[in-house]
């Protein structure tokens, strides 16, 4: 498993790579949640988003690299 710090390549910001890992994480869940068709199935994947989303922001606020 790579590590937070590890995981920019090619000169990309390493304070700002774990919350973009995050933010992707939660595009994801949007789009599962949208190709759902149970109303409870679709809360708990927007959820999930949500919750990467509020991490990210977490990371941003506190890097977990700091180079």
């Amino acid at each position: 498993m790579l590590a937070p710090c590890s995981l920019a390549a090619g000169g990309e910001n390493l304070m700002n790579a774990w919350s973009d890992y995050l933010r992707g994480q939660a595009v994801i869940a949007d789009r599962h949640s949208k190709a759902m068709t149970a109303a409870d199935t679709i809360k708990e994947f927007a959820d999930i988003a949500e919750s990467f989303r509020q991490d990210a922001d977490a990371e941003d606020k506190n890097p977990t690299c700091k180079h």
